[in-house]
């Protein structure tokens, strides 16, 4: 009886609530968020928690939007526990985004639940869509009340964005307020990386993707998919564990200032470029070692396809620290390919203090479209007609991979950079064409989209995008509506049309150099094929940056 005593008071001293933390989704990678899932249903836990952007969103299309959350809710259908949401500024920018959100969650824009002996806060920082990142003061009441009354109760609190790093300035009255309140955690989203800080006993967390992710998956630079594990015990200790696609890490196994290090270091080129005009042709790669240390890399291809053939498949590479080297690789081509058909994978350990950390990234192999800007001495005058006349010396894009034609056309002076598109549009009518204000989500209309930035140079990336009613979202290096751009469109019985025109001083670029370039047409009728892009990347933001084609001035 002493026995089974001892044992049942252990049992309930130390008993515990355990659940998890999915961070961004967005339908980005799909089969990563069902590995996730399927991890989740063999942890055992209570309940699971989203920190926001469940659905891609930023739309105006209601159609869409109720899409896209009959996609999300089929996703989850799987997960075995109780599900809690955040709201994410994927999931409710739009007006029509913000009522679509309010009818599939019955109006529970931010709550509170209870789970054994433990709360949970839920808060939602985009309820005013003239201020995001911010919590109402009607939201500021009800928290305050919400804490006050479960104040004897350990609590944790999701939102969206990272305030508590992003904007300390704003949330540390949020901050003395949690203090006072027993609260325990507080776990955000929104910038795609994991972040950690401790503050004055409360564990703030950002956490990584549980699907949404570039290309880069490494533990140790803080880029990585993931969800996170706690286990709290009623002895108020708290347990916290990352789980990856392959492993489960302790929250001591990340180190925050070695992450900025390897960053610092990590490779910034992710694309051969490979012209596809020889059956065998010699590509390379400029190998760079950004360290202080000697590094040994090993190189290995995943080819996609058969058409074609890479050698060496594999190498090693030594490279003393501070130094970088052109590897050269013969490809053998025996048919057509797609535009990305093999990437190429780099291994290497870093060493800090005797610890060695693995590490990899892709290089992808990248057949990119080329477009020509001509030399024009006409005037294009710009009324969003495309009239043959005045585009007559300009190059035609067509090679869109859509049923619905698009027809682009560029050209160039010694002053502007222009651009002219006709989009087929059998039902004009039931286009959409809904942003306005301050901060228009043109891309969440009907709109085309011309995406380009310098050679090797990303940080400078520009995007220029127009909806039928010729409202822009223009944004650049310096942020967004930062550079002037002339445009308007026109609405035709079964198209719709447009001119650009952009000064090149108006450009951070040198003038007439080579741009890595895209378009991106987004026809909401044809959901979900609705992304029509001219060199193909991915369908949804964040922008594959390096498998853009290219734009060369003749």
């Amino acid at each position: 009886m002493k026995k089974f005593f001892i044992l049942f008071l252990s049992i309930t001293l130390f008993s515990q609530t355990r659940f998890i933390i999915f961070g961004d989704t967005q339908f980005q990678n799909p089969d990563i968020f069902q590995q996730f899932i399927n991890l989740a249903n063999q942890e055992n836990v209570d309940f699971t928690v989203h920190v926001g952007d469940m659905i891609h969103g930023h739309t105006h299309s209601k159609s869409i939007l109720y899409k896209e959350w009959e996609i999300f809710f089929n996703e989850i259908s799987n997960l075995k526990t109780p599900f809690y949401y955040t709201a994410g500024n994927h999931d409710l920018t739009t007006k029509e985004g913000l009522e679509v959100f309010k009818d599939v969650w019955k109006n529970k824009l931010y709550y509170s639940f209870d789970f054994k002996d433990i709360h949970f806060i839920v808060l939602n920082t985009f309820t005013n869509l003239n201020s995001f990142y911010t919590i109402d003061k009607e939201q500021i009441n009800w928290l305050v009340n919400d804490l006050e009354a479960n104040k004897n109760k350990p609590t944790f609190v999701s939102l969206h964005p990272p305030l508590y790093y992003s904007d300390w300035e704003y949330w540390k009255n949020f901050h003395k307020l949690f203090i006072q309140y027993n609260v325990k955690g507080v776990f955000t989203g929104h910038s795609h990386i994991f972040n950690h800080k401790n503050i004055d006993g409360i564990n703030y967390f950002c956490i990584n993707t549980s699907g949404n992710l570039k290309f880069i998956d490494n533990f140790y630079t803080g880029i990585f998919w993931g969800y996170i594990l706690v286990e709290y015990y009623n002895n108020d200790s708290i347990k916290y564990s990352i789980q990856t696609l392959n492993n489960k890490y302790s929250l001591s196994d990340f180190d925050e200032n070695l992450a900025s290090i390897i960053k610092k270091i990590s490779c910034s080129n992710h694309s051969i470029l490979y012209n596809n005009t020889k059956q065998i042709d010699t590509i390379s790669y400029t190998l760079q070692n950004l360290s202080d240390k000697q590094i040994t890399y090993n190189l290995s291809w995943d080819i996609k396809e058969k058409s074609i053939l890479i050698e060496p498949l594999k190498s090693q590479i030594p490279l003393d620290a501070k130094s970088f080297k052109e590897i050269k690789f013969i490809i053998n081509k025996n048919s057509e390919t797609s535009n990305n058909p093999a990437r190429l994978k780099v291994k290497y350990d870093y060493i800090d203090n005797s610890k060695s950390y693995p590490l990899y990234y892709y290089v992808d192999l990248i057949i990119p479209k080329i477009a020509h800007a001509k030399f024009s001495n006409s005037k294009i005058i710009i009324d969003g007609k495309v009239e043959n006349k005045e585009w007559n010396n300009s190059s035609i894009i067509e090679d869109f991979n859509h049923k619905i034609k698009t027809k682009v056309y560029i050209s160039y002076d010694s002053t502007y950079l222009y651009f002219g598109f006709i989009n087929n549009e059998p039902t004009p009518s039931k286009m959409t064409a809904s942003a306005s204000g301050n901060l228009p989500y043109v891309f969440g209309d009907d709109d085309i989209e011309f995406h380009f930035y310098p050679e090797n140079q990303p940080n400078k990336f520009y995007r220029i995008m127009l909806n039928p009613n010729n409202t822009q979202f223009i944004s650049g290096p310096t942020g967004r509506f930062s550079y002037p751009v002339d445009s308007k469109t026109y609405v035709g019985k079964d198209f719709w049309s447009g001119e650009i025109r952009i000064k090149f001083r108006d450009l951070n670029i040198t003038k007439y150099q080579p741009l890595r370039f895209n378009i991106r047409r987004n026809r909401t009728q044809s959901y979900p094929n609705n992304i029509i892009e001219w060199q193909e990347t991915n369908k949804y933001p964040p922008y594959l940056l390096h498998k853009f084609g290219r734009l060369k001035f003749d």
